[in-house]
Parts: C-alpha cells; sequence; structure tokens
C-alpha cells in the first residue's frame, strides 16, 4: 500500500509526486503513455521561469522525467481503468495490476479536441507538428485555432511550409499581444477570423482541397491543391480526461469541481486540466500539484 498514488505525469503530476516525495511519503506514479502529458508535444514551451532557450516540449518532458528519477519516484507506464474512492483505503485498477493508497492525486490532463470532420481521421489531422518536418517544408499549412497554442504552432510552421493559414472561428484572435505581433509581422501566416474549416477532400498523404467557411461575406472559400500539398493541424482546446471520475466526484460539466485542490472525496485531490478553472497554464498547473501534495500532507496528518 502507497500513502499517496498520482495519477498522470504531466507537470502538475509531476509537481505532485515531487512535492509529496519531498515530505517522506510513498508515492507510486501512473502514467499510461510518456512523461510530459500534452506539453511534450508542442514546438516551443514559453512563459515559464527557468527554461532553456528554445525549449521544445521534448526538451521540457526530458526535464521532467529527470527529476522523477533523480527524486526516486516509482514511475510505472500502465493504464489507470478503474478508480474506486468513495473509502478511506482508496483502489486504482490498471490493465496490468490494482493498487492501494491511502491518498489519491488525479492529474489525468486532456487531450486535444477534433475539428469534426467527417473524414477527420482519414486525411489525417495533426495535433503536433514535432517530428513532421518533411512533411511540412514547402506545403501550404492551415492550422485551426486562435490561442496562444495554436499562435506558437502557427508561429514554428511558418519557419517550414511555403504558406501557414490561421483560422480562427471568433472575430478576433485569441492570443497575446507578443504572439499576435510575431504573426502580423511573419510573411507567410495568414489570419482568417471569423472562420472554420468545414471540409477537406483527399488522404493522409495528399489533402486535394479544404473548405473554410467565412461566416461574416456567409460564404465558402474553396483551397484546391494543384501543384501544392496541404496539412491540417488542429489547436482548437483540449477535452478533460475525466471519464473515469464523472459518476464519483462532484463535477462542473466535463471538469472535476474543486475547492482548492480539493475534490467532493476526502483524500481525493486533483490539479491541472481536469479541474475546473479559468486559467491553463504550466505554471498554474504545476502549482496546483504542489498544493495536492501539501493538503494530502494535512489530510494523512502529518
Amino acid at each position: 500500500m502507497y500513502d499517496i498514488i498520482v495519477v498522470g505525469a504531466g507537470p502538475a503530476g509531476v509537481s505532485a509526486a515531487l512535492y509529496a516525495k519531498s515530505r517522506g511519503f510513498s508515492v507510486l506514479l501512473l502514467e499510461k503513455d510518456e512523461v510530459g502529458g500534452l506539453i511534450k508535444s508542442v514546438s516551443h514551451v514559453t512563459h515559464y521561469v527557468g527554461l532553456s532557450e528554445g525549449e521544445s516540449g521534448e526538451t521540457f518532458r526530458e526535464k521532467l522525467e529527470n527529476q522523477i528519477a533523480e527524486a526516486d519516484i516509482e514511475l510505472k507506464y500502465e493504464e489507470v481503468i478503474e478508480l474506486d474512492l468513495k473509502y478511506e483505503l482508496k483502489k486504482v485498477k490498471t490493465r496490468q495490476n490494482s493498487y492501494n493508497a491511502k491518498a489519491v492525486i488525479i492529474a489525468m490532463g486532456s487531450t486535444p479536441k477534433d475539428l469534426g470532420l467527417e473524414n477527420e481521421k482519414d486525411i489525417g489531422v495533426e495535433h503536433s507538428a514535432l517530428g513532421l518536418d518533411d512533411e511540412i517544408e514547402d506545403r501550404i499549412i492551415f492550422v485551426a485555432g486562435g490561442s496562444d497554442g495554436a499562435a506558437k504552432e502557427a508561429l514554428y510552421l511558418s519557419k517550414l511550409a511555403k504558406k501557414v493559414y490561421l483560422i480562427e472561428e471568433k472575430d478576433e484572435l485569441g492570443m497575446i499581444d507578443e504572439f499576435k505581433e510575431k504573426i502580423e509581422n511573419s510573411d507567410n501566416i495568414e489570419a482568417m477570423t471569423s472562420s472554420k474549416i468545414v471540409s477537406a477532400s483527399g488522404t493522409r498523404d495528399k489533402i486535394t482541397e479544404v473548405c473554410v467557411y467565412d461566416s461574416n461575406e456567409k460564404e465558402e472559400k474553396i483551397f484546391e491543391n494543384g501543384e501544392d500539398e496541404f496539412l491540417i493541424f488542429a489547436y482548437i482546446g483540449q477535452a478533460p480526461n475525466t471519464e473515469l471520475v464523472k459518476d464519483s466526484l462532484e463535477m462542473s460539466g466535463a471538469y472535476i469541481k474543486t475547492d482548492g485542490v480539493k475534490t467532493s472525496i476526502p483524500g481525493v485531490f486533483a490539479c491541472g486540466d481536469i479541474i475546473d478553472k479559468k486559467i491553463r497554464q504550466i505554471a498554474t498547473a504545476v502549482a496546483e500539484g504542489c498544493t495536492c501534495a501539501i493538503e494530502a500532507q494535512k489530510y494523512l496528518g502529518y
């Protein structure tokens, strides 16, 4: 039995595990995929203290992984499929094993949202540009989204692509001024607001047509392939990974409702993208992870 089990090894979960371990607790950190969560797939990590110059999602992920190892935290790559949290002894079941803990910290993160196109899987809409440099080079790229994340990826893609169209449904781009200025000064990024990708034709290897609906002009704009090859990237937000707890914890829509980081069940804490909050940044996720560990310490009576 463990004192604390942390589910999810993104920035929030790793922070929680580090702070819990530092307080002398026996900690198990469970991760179904790779350390880092969604941050591992971004081209450029920004606006967080202590970053190296040119920090990518992959280099940031490696730092988290190294911290886990240096702190001697037990990390297991197992997918959690069931959480029984209602009793004092919490049970966590993975595809391989079952574990018990006195407290559980949930940091299961989120999943990128799809565009909702009928043939989305067939044409291979991407959510990360990392590792795709050869495919991006000299292509025309469509980036759906107008947030900071969409802006960062559009700027990265523009270094390789022939042209980048930034497609935003709202009337204005929702990114910070720093990114707006960079996009306005870019030679090969064109922002299309009040617009939405409504269909695309072709295959993963060759998208032949992209249809963008302009809600202001009330018309569809058709981009046809010709000699150019298209790629589509979606950065339109994330859906919280709360399927396992939506029937056992008090929820606020799709998100876990918390009092700070405390959930509706004593001994169960939550942090990061899965909780109902206004700000979703690495800095807030890491702070919440720290707070989870401290609140778990209080709950355990130490």
